[in-house]
């Protein structure tokens, strides 16, 4: 007899290609600079979004860049999410849509 408390339950990313997700569309609807270094972003989704992950874009990563976002890997259940980027360390003056890349399991744009 187990004493598990649950079941475990694992859907590697390799498998999700094997269901198909609709036209789902998932976008960066605004950044807020709240602070001196952190920035709010609000994704707006038009369906629940497998594996979502975000970045800043190449041209804006320099050795002395030290960055965090409280939230990246994760699954987008609802049609409004917000996420907050912390600058830590380097010189950005200003993070615009253009400079955040948005990824999910079937498309990075």
């Amino acid at each position: 007899m187990t004493n598990n408390i649950s079941k475990v339950s694992v859907l590697p990313p390799n498998y999700l290609s094997q269901y198909s997700i609709g036209n789902v569309d998932i976008s960066i609807n605004g950044i807020v600079k709240t602070t001196e270094n952190t920035y709010k972003l609000k994704l707006r989704s038009s369906d629940v979004v497998p594996y979502v992950w975000l970045d800043l874009r190449p041209e804006l990563l320099t050795k002395d860049i030290r960055y965090y976002f409280s939230d990246n890997g994760f699954i987008v259940l609802d049609t409004l999410v917000t996420v907050t980027l912390t600058v830590t360390a380097g010189n950005i003056t200003e993070i615009t849509e253009k400079d955040i890349t948005l990824c999910w399991i079937y498309k990075c744009n």
